[in-house]
């Protein structure tokens, strides 16, 4: 059979196409087909030319065919995008692929987590990336499309496994006609009935079918409840949760060795009348008891997680906030950075409150003032902390945290000009008291103080003077306080009290 002009042999059909970059921008327009082809060969796989391998994606889409597409190995290079001859010729801000983009998913191996990360994630390159345009109709792409009108098409920094779609003109045409589309109907479907699912607000078909796991989900839900009222509880009260003897199955009589607080008042709560946690206790296996110091640290721990979200809820609505921060050494001897907010917390329809919230220690390594400063604001990026509204910083007057040309303060303002920063009040009282004991009047009073202190907190017969005459001068002062003298006018038969 002849071939047709134009036509792609076999061979080209399998040849790994080039990697370019910036030094290949002038070769750029011969890897891409003009608007001809592209409207003969596809009608609706889109792909943004703005460079070798900088594309527009809709996934699962062969209009002529009506297959899915298949996606991308992992591997394809990204280049910079350059626009092609067929545009102006424009070098645009790099988008680099994102972890989430279609274009760099295998749908065969992807498990829930990455599926709901990609169809919730709109992917669509940032400001200021300028979309190529034709030098004809000067039409390009617009990003309305995806935020406004078509949820669905999402942006890949991938190369298209089909011939790419840049008829702007017919762009919402073609979008609207692949919408009428059976498979596509069924894929829209299933993937808001996965998030659905996924986020909780809709049970799987399994689930409504099943009532007899649906009731032992709940019993469950209701076993594991006390266990972690128990821990939130020991918690509330700073009480440790281990004992000696702590492992193992929970012993519904009190053990000969002390198993911890956390089992004690777990006895407590089955002795209390609490059926749901005995029958828990009596049938669950030896791996599923949801007592373990493992569980205790992941409950532990996802409280933690709960109450820093809430806490930066918080602080995100506030229009300004300060960073607290000081340096302390634990009982094991690990290093660390104590990290607080400071903030106006304005509830709804209430007076505004000053607020100031932990937000976690950071082990320290390295006390350099630059490490310091480092992994303080890498904290704050953990926690998506706008530092474009940090006003203040407040730490102690240690050099490397106070310096003015090197120290933690001025390299965080170096970044935000407004954190400004205060000497901790505190610290400032205890140098003040520091430097009052150069003073000798001052000196000789306070060792005085502090002797008369020891005598009568060291010497029991002392004390015992001391709470007596305290007792008899406290008694004279009160009776002091409220005698009076009257005197009677005899005159006008009237008495005038007088107090001292």
């Amino acid at each position: 059979m002849k071939r047709r002009q134009g036509q792609p042999t076999i061979t080209s059909f399998f040849k790994k196409p080039k990697a370019y970059n910036l030094d290949d921008a002038a070769n750029v327009d011969k890897n891409f087909p003009n608007n001809s082809e592209c409207n003969e060969q596809s009608n609706l796989s889109f792909k943004v030319n703005s460079g070798p391998k900088t594309n527009f994606r809709v996934e699962g889409i062969d209009e002529e065919n009506g297959n899915n597409i298949s996606h991308l190995n992992s591997d394809d290079n990204i280049s910079d995008p350059v626009t092609s001859t067929g545009f102006q010729e424009i070098v645009h801000p790099v988008w680099q692929a994102n972890r989430f983009d279609i274009g760099n998913t295998n749908r065969n191996s992807l498990n829930d987590t990455t599926k709901k990360n990609v169809l919730s994630t709109k992917l669509l390159p940032k400001e200021p990336y300028k979309f190529p345009t034709e030098k004809s109709h000067n039409r390009s792409f617009q990003p309305k499309w995806i935020t406004n009108d078509f949820a669905w098409l999402a942006y890949s920094a991938r190369k298209l496994v089909s011939v790419g779609f840049r008829d702007w003109k017919k762009a919402k045409e073609s979008f609207k006609k692949h919408m009428e589309k059976e498979y596509h109907k069924v894929c829209v479907l299933q993937a808001t009935s996965f998030l659905k699912i996924s986020g909780g607000k809709q049970l799987d078909i399994a689930s409504q079918l099943d009532s007899q796991r649906t009731k032992e989900i709940a019993e469950n839900r209701a076993a594991i409840e006390p266990i972690i009222r128990t821990i939130l509880f020991c918690a509330e009260q700073e009480l440790p949760l281990r004992g000696d003897h702590d492992s193992g199955a929970l012993s519904l009589t009190r053990p000969e060795k002390k198993d911890g607080k956390f089992r004690a008042l777990l006895r407590f709560r089955i002795e209390s009348g609490d059926k749901n946690l005995e029958k828990h206790v009596l049938n669950s296996s030896k791996n599923a008891t949801y007592m373990s110091p493992i569980i205790q640290n992941e409950v532990i721990q996802t409280c933690s997680d709960i109450v820093t979200e809430k806490v930066i809820d918080r602080i995100s609505n506030a229009e300004c906030f300060s960073l607290l921060g000081d340096e302390t050494m634990d009982v094991s001897g690990t290093e660390q950075l104590s990290l607080c907010i400071r903030y106006i917390d304005i509830p709804d329809l209430q007076a505004p409150v000053l607020r100031e919230d932990f937000v976690g220690f950071i082990p320290i390594n390295d006390q350099s003032s630059e490490n310091l400063a480092n992994v303080i604001l890498q904290r704050c990026d953990e926690l998506n902390l706008d530092m474009t509204k940090c006003v203040g910083q407040g730490y102690d007057g240690a050099a490397n945290m106070a310096g003015h040309l090197s120290g933690v303060q001025t390299r965080i303002r170096e970044n935000y000009p407004k954190a400004r920063y205060i000497h901790c009040a505190s610290h400032r009282l205890n140098l003040t008291l520091s430097n009052v004991m150069s003073v000798p009047a001052i000196r000789n009073c306070l060792g005085v103080v502090s002797q008369v202190v020891n005598l009568f907190r060291n010497h029991s017969n002392a004390n015992k003077i001391f709470k007596k005459l305290s007792k008899n001068m406290l008694q004279t002062v009160k009776r002091n306080d409220f005698s009076g003298f009257v005197t009677q006018d005899l005159s006008k038969g009237t008495t005038v009290s007088s107090c001292f």
